[in-house]
């Protein structure tokens, strides 16, 4: 009995063992740094609902129509949490809207900012759920477009890391001409075209894999952690003890 109080705030202590923001919605790390913060919600062409957030300019600037605009587009398990994460000086969103930019910063489908759909319901309809980088190339038009309208500028800029870059190579081979006409610019972080160098366990367990993800489907699991107190102190105590998983 002792030893189960022991381990339990062992785990609690390890979940709120961070610095402030780990602690922090997206909202309220933009909030409390200063930096104005924009809300859209953005609907793809299959019928997913993205939220898209802006940061249109720097702390203590003005906005004016000739900022570039520049979308950030967040790689496999991610979401626009990680460009606000570093403190107001080394985030990558507040850093390019103190350097002139207009930064959107995108959230792929299925993520804990995108979690509806016009017609399917996440949590009862398995289909939501069936998709992969390749369709995320949708989210990427839309976002684009949505951009382009909001701001009237013909072509952005875009900044994509891991799994977005394969959405790009992938949507660039089908229909480059779309792109050429409204991007003047893609940089890609930790860029992906394959995955036979991955080290994750898990991640090449299920990639290499087709009956793990068979099998996991036919429990009725279409979603990985999905943000909550328990997927926090899993994240805290088994990634930490053990990064190679």
């Amino acid at each position: 009995k002792s030893f189960g109080k022991i381990w339990i705030a062992v785990l609690l202590l390890l979940a709120f063992a961070y610095a402030d923001d780990h602690d922090k919605t997206f909202q309220q790390i933009v909030e409390d740094y200063q930096f104005p913060l924009n809300e859209y919600n953005v609907t793809t062409s299959d019928g997913y609902i993205l939220k898209t957030f802006r940061i249109p300019h720097g702390r203590d600037q003005e906005y004016d129509d000739s900022r570039p605009a520049v979308l950030i587009q967040h790689g496999y398990f991610d979401s626009a949490d990680f460009v606000v994460m570093n403190g107001p000086e080394k985030s990558l969103a507040f850093y390019l809207a103190n350097q002139g930019f207009d930064v959107w910063i995108g959230n792929g489908r299925g993520n804990k900012f995108s979690r509806a759909h016009e017609w399917l319901n996440p949590d009862k309809d398995a289909e939501f759920w069936d998709y992969s980088f390749v369709e995320r190339k949708a989210d990427d038009r839309a976002n684009i477009e949505l951009i382009r309208e909001i701001t009237g500028q013909d072509k952005i800029s875009v900044i994509a890391h891991s799994e977005a870059t394969a959405s790009f190579w992938t949507a660039l081979s089908e229909d480059s001409q779309w792109y050429n006409d409204r991007v003047n610019l893609l940089i890609a972080l930790g860029p992906v075209s394959k995955l036979d160098n991955i080290e994750t366990l898990l991640l090449k367990s299920l990639g290499a894999n087709g009956a793990a993800i068979g099998l996991v489907k036919l429990f009725g699991i279409h979603e990985f952690f999905y943000p909550n107190f328990w997927t926090k102190i899993w994240f805290s105590t088994t990634c930490g003890a053990f990064p190679q998983i």
